[in-house]
């Protein structure tokens, strides 16, 4: 059983403030990691200054609480924690999960990607959608995390920041037979971008056979889908996003025809 040490406080200062000035005992009966902080900030007010947190640090650094003590309070610190800290806490394996989840410095997140991948995640994306971030940054993080799965499949559902950025990612992803389901889904993802835009029913009718949820379900929102089409897609079931597609259809159909559907 982990016993727990329950903190409140209006902001995230006030909290380091505590920190800094007292000494969190763990209760003498009670084993450490099977003790752990529990804090709840009640006010997101925004961090002006990273003074107090470099403060806790010095107050934590090697302490037996060390590890909590950070957890707690990555996740509600509303500033990008300085680099120094964030290796420090990648090098000594502190608080990684929780630092992971946050949107640190470019450095930062590339060295942490290959031990939360989420991080990795959020820096590939941001890279991939950002004008900010060239084909040269791109090629980059793909080959830093060549062989993260997660990672390149997240890329084919999102927009990226240019054609030129675009093109790149979808020759090596197609380079890659360990990437077949990505590319599978890539295709589906290109077809459902089809669907959005097309006015031809033939084209409607051609994808609706393929049965694929995904692809059905931007059927039932396309304009020129046929009525008798959205009458099945309105009584839906036992498929993924069926209760979406249901809905886009009968919406679509008291739309066109001015009567709500009736199963």
């Amino acid at each position: 059983m982990t016993d727990r040490l329950n903190f409140s406080f209006d902001t995230i200062n006030d909290w380091l403030e505590y920190v800094i000035a007292t000494d969190i005992e763990v209760p003498a009966d009670v084993e450490y990691p099977q003790f752990i902080i529990e804090l709840d900030i009640r006010d997101e007010t925004p961090v002006e200054s990273d003074e107090l947190i470099k403060a806790m640090h010095l107050k934590m650094q090697g302490s037996v609480l060390e590890n909590t003590v950070w957890d707690q309070t990555i996740w509600h610190y509303n500033r990008r924690i300085p680099d120094e800290l964030c290796f420090y806490l990648i090098e000594n394996n502190l608080a990684l999960t929780a630092l992971g989840h946050t949107r640190q410095s470019h450095p930062v997140l590339l060295k942490l990607g290959h031990l939360v991948e989420e991080a990795a995640l959020t820096l590939g994306k941001e890279i991939y959608q950002s004008d900010e971030y060239g084909l040269t940054d791109l090629k980059r993080v793909l080959n830093e995390f060549n062989d993260l799965y997660w990672l390149w499949e997240s890329l084919i559902y999102v927009e990226a920041s240019s054609e030129e950025k675009q093109l790149y990612f979808q020759n090596e992803l197609y380079k890659r037979p360990e990437f077949t389901r990505i590319q599978e889904k890539s295709a589906e993802m290109e077809t459902v971008d089809l669907i959005k835009e097309t006015d031809s029913v033939e084209v409607i009718m051609k994808y609706y056979a393929s049965g694929s949820p995904r692809i059905l379900n931007q059927i039932a929102a396309n304009p020129y889908t046929p009525i008798d089409i959205l009458k099945k897609l309105a009584d839906i079931k036992g498929v993924d996003f069926a209760r979406n597609t249901r809905n886009l259809a009968r919406e679509n159909l008291l739309e066109r025809t001015g009567k709500r559907f009736k199963p």
